[in-house]
């Protein structure tokens, strides 16, 4: 019944498109009739088959990259009628738009991605079940770290604009402002929180105590977890990486902050002696000293332990080490 139904609107959406062609093509002898109509129609079928909206026209007047990201944050929702269920239900059609929404966070700046999203939020006041909708897609595809099109920009401006929604419980605002405050501890140039844990031969330490370098890679993982071995699979495998960390100028921490003893044990057994490899004894995670939604995290910290990078991809640090 229901595919039958959308199969008769979108035959009606059809019909609806060729006489406004038809139309166009008649009066063009005599008035130059606008194509724009036809045009919009075609947009209307294409949105309900699921398919992504046209893709923004940023001005070639526009050259820097982080001007133009700033652009299509802000006109990219501008075709799109949040009054039009037939589009707002979709789920498909909401993911795949929103998905390329996101991504352009990865080029913009942060004034330009905070005016954007301020910009859009307000627009959706009037439609409050599609505010909720989008508030559920930005957690999922942009505040979730684990999400391929998430980033640390889109994340703080969804989260900063989220604790003060006017749309939102009480409750729900409070949860978001207690992920500002988490995303404050050991932020980009910050000192580093220190903390304690256990070395894998028992000997009690802390992050402070660690071997210095000019750089400090700080790792918290879980042995049973295999995004975690990865990663620092691809550490070792990096030359570049190797050398330094041989050279002594970048020491690698890597903590455990799961439970389990023994089997930080056996696994930290496989990892390079000059690493400092430890079972966290100071409850990182419980005690919220460092905002750990997932493993592996990794912080990338100076000589006086400061933070340079946080919740760095290993791309990332890779990226750092061969330009410094």
């Amino acid at each position: 019944g229901q595919d039958l139904h959308r199969t008769r609107n979108l035959y009606k959406a059809m019909k609806s498109t060729l006489a406004a062609a038809a139309l166009c093509v008649a009066v063009l002898l005599t008035a130059g009739c606008s194509v724009r109509q036809h045009e919009r129609e075609a947009d209307s079928i294409a949105a309900m088959q699921g398919s992504p909206l046209l893709e923004v026209e940023i001005p070639d007047s526009i050259i820097d990259p982080q001007a133009r990201a700033d652009y299509a944050l802000l006109h990219f929702w501008d075709t799109m009628n949040f009054g039009d269920r037939r589009l707002t239900a979709d789920s498909a059609f909401m993911a795949t738009n929103f998905r390329e929404f996101a991504r352009w966070y990865d080029s913009a700046s942060p004034d330009g991605a905070a005016y954007a999203t301020a910009s859009l939020l307000k627009r959706l006041e009037t439609y409050n079940e599609v505010y909720h909708r989008f508030v559920a897609l930005a957690e999922e595809y942009i505040i979730d770290p684990k999400s391929d099109t998430g980033t640390i920009l889109g994340a703080s401006v969804w989260t900063e604009q989220l604790a003060s929604s006017p749309l939102l419980t009480g409750s729900e605002k409070e949860r978001y402002k207690y992920k500002l405050k988490l995303k404050s501890r050991n932020a980009p140039g910050t000192q580093a929180t220190d903390f304690n844990f256990t070395l894998r031969d028992g000997t009690p330490s802390s992050l402070y105590d660690s071997p210095y370098a000019p750089y400090t890679l700080l790792a918290f993982y879980a042995p049973d977890c295999d995004t975690c071995h990865d990663m620092i699979a691809r550490v070792r495998g990096d030359k570049r990486l190797t050398q330094y960390v041989d050279g002594g100028q970048v020491s690698v921490v890597l903590v455990s902050v799961v439970e389990g003893f023994d089997q930080f044990k056996a696994d930290a057994r496989s990892y390079p002696s000059r690493w400092t490899v430890g079972y966290d004894t100071s409850g990182v995670v419980d005690n919220d000293l460092y905002a750990i939604d997932h493993t592996p995290t990794l912080y990338l910290l100076d000589a006086h332990k400061k933070v340079l990078l946080r919740d760095a991809t290993v791309d990332q640090l890779i990226d750092y080490a061969r330009s410094h």
